[in-house]
């Protein structure tokens, strides 16, 4: 995985970002970042989002995930 800026300390987590990952890495990746996402909405109480839902369109959702790089 390539990174944009080498002083860049956080990345927001979206479609572009993961697509950067090999295929294999994605799918534990995705894992990972759905169940943070899982315990977050049950925490506050919001309605969640189907996995393949919330990985659509991610950089417009209202709970946005950062990935420290």
């Amino acid at each position: 995985m390539k990174l944009k800026s080498k002083n860049e300390l956080y990345c927001l987590v979206n479609e572009d970002y993961i697509s950067e990952f090999d295929s294999s890495h994605q799918a534990f990746m995705k894992n990972i970042y759905y169940k943070h996402y899982s315990k977050f909405v049950n925490a506050i109480g919001s309605r969640k989002l189907s996995k393949s839902e919330f990985f659509k369109n991610m950089r417009r959702r209202r709970i946005k995930l950062y990935q420290v790089e």
